[in-house]
């Protein structure tokens, strides 16, 4: 797929890189390697309200890390800062799949202590954490079984997973493990229901039916679990992004999600609203289509994202007491990155804005959130919004934008072949609307 490559392409100089430390592991003794690795310590984030992030060593994403490139969710890139863990732990796994669980466990013991005091919620943290690629088997062992990582459970355990890694067996590994179903809750990340926008535009490979599917196991084996949507599809108009935001909160509730979990996009290297900040937010064409916008490439502005709310609140009601707000700061990702605001990233109304949000998240007060609305949009920064609304009618619809990104961004990165890159997306567009 055209973003597939395209995501490739960006990573093209890292996946050289990765090859390099990954063929250096493998030739480096099997002991010597797990010694090196028995000392990684990851990233622990301690986040309002009794929750804990602790991230796993681990041979990272496998969607991301393939045996002929690095791609992966075009939006992502929670990656490239453990870039030299990530290679030498998928050569410690291939050498030995027992010291490599051994070596998981213990980059979680190297940030947390032995057995440690737990927090209320404690989200134990691989990129697919019921992969059987990235978490075998002999590693949740390790983490879970008679040693288990905490002095006693925490109230809930979270974990993140692709819906394909959703199976009859990974469901009853977690029973086995975990015991209490109610004390779970597993974060499926759809993004978007939308599958062209999900698969041919953020590039997650995750279909309907795959995300339907794993809902129902999870269902049957009374788990409960959360469904993640991002707001701000990359590089799309505010409007389009707010219409996607929608629909996909719609249909979280419709497959019984128990908490939807709003994330609103932010920019870091290696994804494609970076790329487009780096290499093209002086191109003319999308200027005057509205699809950068100077410091604020790659952004969707926080006033979007509250009117997306209310929207939301407004018109289905009953969702209200299930959505929830996550990551609207850059201190609360482990990876370097911008925070999605309004005209300017220090202006009193960004803050503003991302406070009425957490409250709304606490409260689920409609009236209190159409009141705070009322008040930001008399904010000196609402007129530039109301602008950018305007101008980015010349973007035109869904598909309009998408080829006019895509022309842009091939001639950037395939000069010499340009056309046959482009004429691979737009034989993609033509399913556009046919699968939803």
């Amino acid at each position: 797929m055209f973003i597939d490559d395209v995501i490739a392409k960006i990573w093209e100089p890292s996946y050289i890189e990765y090859k390099r430390i990954y063929d250096k592991a493998m030739n480096t003794d099997t002991d010597k390697l797990f010694h090196t690795l028995a000392g990684q310590k990851m990233s622990t984030i301690y986040y309002p309200n009794g929750l804990t992030m602790s991230v796993l060593a681990t041979s990272g994403c496998p969607h991301r890390f393939r045996e002929d490139r690095i791609s992966g969710c075009s939006m992502c890139n929670y990656q490239s800062y453990f870039f030299n863990t990530y290679a030498s732990m998928a050569a410690l796994k291939k050498k030995d799949i027992n010291l490599y669980a051994k070596a998981v466990r213990l980059s979680f013991e190297n940030a947390r202590g032995v057995m440690s005091k737990p927090n209320l919620f404690e989200l134990i943290s691989a990129s697919d954490t019921l992969s059987r690629e990235e978490l075998p088997p002999q590693a949740f062992e390790e983490l879970f079984g008679k040693n288990d990582l905490f002095s006693k459970k925490p109230f809930k355990y979270i974990m993140e997973t692709r819906a394909p890694s959703v199976t009859s067996e990974s469901m009853e590994m977690l029973k086995k493990y975990l015991g209490n179903k109610s004390r779970v809750l597993l974060e499926l990340g759809i993004e978007s229901s939308d599958e062209w926008i999900r698969n041919h535009w953020i590039n997650k490979d995750i279909t309907n039916k795959d995300i339907i599917t794993a809902v129902e196991l999870i269902h049957q084996a009374g788990f409960k679990f959360s469904i993640n949507i991002l707001f701000g599809i990359p590089m799309l108009t505010e409007q389009q992004s707010i219409e996607i935001f929608k629909k996909s909160v719609e249909w979280a509730d419709e497959l019984g999600a128990d908490e939807i979990l709003c994330f609103p996009l932010s920019r870091k290297e290696g994804t494609l609203q970076g790329f487009l900040y780096k290499e093209l937010r002086d191109s003319q064409r999308l200027i005057d289509a509205g699809l950068v916008n100077g410091e604020h490439t790659g952004l969707p502005w926080l006033f979007s994202a509250l009117e997306a709310v209310h929207q939301v609140a407004v018109e289905r009601p009953s969702v209200i007491k299930k959505l929830n707000f996550a990551q609207q700061s850059s201190a609360q990702s482990p990876v370097e990155n911008t925070s999605a605001y309004n005209s300017s990233i220090d202006c009193y109304c960004s803050r503003n804005n991302i406070d009425v949000l957490e409250q709304f998240g606490r409260d689920k007060n409609i009236a209190k959130l159409e009141e705070a609305l009322e008040n930001l949009q008399n904010d000196p920064c609402y007129k530039d919004y109301v602008n950018l609304i305007k101008k980015q009618k010349n973007a035109g619809n869904i598909s309009d934008t998408i080829t006019i990104l895509g022309e842009e961004i091939a001639k950037k990165l395939w000069p010499e072949s340009c056309e046959e890159k482009l004429y691979g997306l737009k034989k993609e567009l033509t399913l556009y609307g046919t699968k939803e």
